[in-house]
């Protein structure tokens, strides 16, 4: 069987997804414990490396998708995130109120193991980054219903 040029692309752009995808995971899975004993720069290494590879698949990717496609990812980006953002500004300007009806500790205790003094920004980084996938995502799913 002979592959075009386009499915060979397509083919290495999933085996590649499929590669981060396991490399994040094995990551993910690793105790970095024992890494940050013995280097903590190994293990920002390591993550600026696979950062890296990421980076490079995800401009390698928008290069190959057509022109709507690439348009729905745009918008998506730029409205679901200005959403998101609005979101998160208002936690910050209503902060002061906020802390007296939420329980704030109990929204960082899961880091504090983890992050200790820093957990506080960590649970915000977390935060920041579920806010706008999920306003991206929302707003793409919302640019391909308008589109349909």
């Amino acid at each position: 069987m002979q592959w075009t040029r386009s499915a060979r692309r397509t083919g290495l752009m999933w085996l590649s997804m499929l590669a981060l995808f396991l490399l994040g995971l094995g990551v993910g899975l690793v105790d970095e414990t024992a890494i940050l004993r013995w280097s903590p720069w190994l293990w920002i290494g390591v993550i600026a490396a696979v950062m890296a590879f990421a980076t490079a698949l995800c401009v390698y990717w928008m290069g190959q998708i057509d022109e709507l496609a690439q348009r729905a990812h745009y918008v998506a980006w730029f409205w679901g995130g200005s959403f998101a953002l609005g979101a998160l500004l208002f936690v910050i300007l209503a902060g002061p109120a906020l802390v007296q009806v939420v329980d704030f500790a109990a929204l960082t205790a899961p880091f504090e193991d983890r992050y200790g003094d820093a957990a506080g920004f960590i649970a915000g980084v977390y935060a920041s980054v579920f806010a706008l996938t999920v306003g991206y995502g929302l707003w793409w799913i919302v640019y391909w219903v308008r589109k349909q």
